[in-house]
């Protein structure tokens, strides 16, 4: 699936050391997207179909910048945004899921209450924080197995 980066002078850095860097970018992009759609649909929706919405509007962002700055674009894009369509879906229900079971089990109760018995004042929501380090590592696994595959050369 890998065409040319961005920019060549990327080349020069190792694949791993892009993923992570624009998994930074796109965790950041995504966070941004959660909060804004957390505070406009929070009052009207589950938290884990807040976080399903948010993904799904963050999935062809990451694609995108994946195939810029890490894997090359691919010489039939479209194609690879759909072979990635599996990857998003389940990134979506593993966050989803976990989203959904921070709520229940009080995570961020828990995670304050524990933290000031460390004399630490906590006032960020940490389940998104949580579900995203999570949800990363899943994505980086999922993603490097589907990016990496090279494309079937036509007879």
């Amino acid at each position: 699936m890998a065409g040319k980066l961005f920019h060549s002078s990327l080349d020069k850095i190792p694949q791993s050391t892009r993923f992570v860097v624009t998994g930074l970018l796109v965790n950041g992009i995504f966070l941004t997207l959660l909060q804004l759609t957390t505070s406009a649909y929070e009052t009207s929706y589950h938290k884990g179909t807040i976080y399903a919405l948010a993904s799904a509007i963050n999935a062809p962002i990451s694609h995108l910048l994946n195939c810029l700055f890490v894997f090359g674009w691919p010489a039939q894009y479209f194609t690879s945004l759909l072979s990635m369509v599996p990857v998003q879906i389940s990134n979506i229900l593993v966050g989803t899921i976990l989203t959904s079971c921070m709520e229940t089990i009080e995570f961020q109760d828990n995670a304050n209450k524990f933290l000031q018995k460390l004399n630490i004042d906590n006032s960020y929501d940490l389940s998104p924080i949580a579900v995203m380090v999570i949800g990363s590592m899943w994505s980086y696994m999922v993603t490097n197995m589907v990016m990496s595959i090279p494309e079937k050369k036509k007879n």
